[in-house]
């Protein structure tokens, strides 16, 4: 299979994955107004508070999805060490340098300068796992853009909106009760969150059809 029939399947994945979402939205709105319809003021207050919640997993739920599926990709070229950017080298092996952590004894340097040179024996394998620290707000997320050099100020319009998300979410979170929830809230944040996947998609679809993932002195 050649390299761009492998990107489009790979991003019919990644398009699947944000369908799949779009839709359980709808469900997730679908029930907020069946609960209200039918008048259950206990379940519809309780119900309408956890959609923010269940909106927010789902924003994390896809990058981090997104991240298995670009890195796994990325793993299968079978790139060597001087093939790749500077960040994703680093990157693939940043356990290595926990060799260094602490008091940095030369035991510890000599551990890590083994490990180092193992390393540029092998193919890069890049962590398939991307700390979010439970909390995807625009820096996080514009940390993990930064790691594939994908440029990202087009979406620097979304900062306020998804920080705002994950405010609302930590708050509910932790008990805060005041937060009403209405049909505007819902379908702006459903909304909001589905737009910002697309441009993500279309960005990385854009790295991988251009390699940007090479060192560019050796592509």
């Amino acid at each position: 299979m050649d390299f761009d029939k492998k990107i489009d399947n790979l991003i019919d994945e990644i398009e699947s994955e944000r369908d799949w979402r779009a839709k359980e939205f709808q469900i997730i709105k679908d029930m907020y107004f069946s609960i209200r319809e039918d008048k259950k003021e206990r379940f519809y207050s309780t119900y309408s508070m956890m959609c923010i919640p269940m909106i927010y997993a789902h924003w994390e739920g896809f990058c981090a999805t997104l991240f298995r599926h670009i890195t796994n990709f990325l793993n299968g070229l079978n790139l060597k060490p001087d093939q790749v950017t500077i960040k994703l080298f680093t990157f693939a092996q940043s356990k290595t340098y926990d060799y260094l952590k602490g008091k940095h004894s030369f035991e510890q340097k000599c551990k890590f300068s083994t490990k180092f040179m193992d390393l540029q024996k092998k193919n890069v394998k890049l962590n398939k796992k991307f700390d979010t620290k439970s909390n995807l707000k625009f820096d996080p997320l514009s940390d993990m853009l930064d790691l594939f050099d994908i440029e990202h100020s087009s979406l620097q319009k979304y900062k306020a909106k998804l920080d705002r998300l994950v405010e609302i979410r930590n708050n509910i979170a932790h008990g805060e009760n005041s937060i009403i929830v209405d049909d505007e809230m819902l379908y702006f944040y459903s909304g909001f969150i589905i737009e910002l996947i697309d441009e993500i998609i279309v960005k990385f679809d854009l790295f991988l059809r251009n390699k940007q993932f090479l060192n560019s002195t050796k592509a």
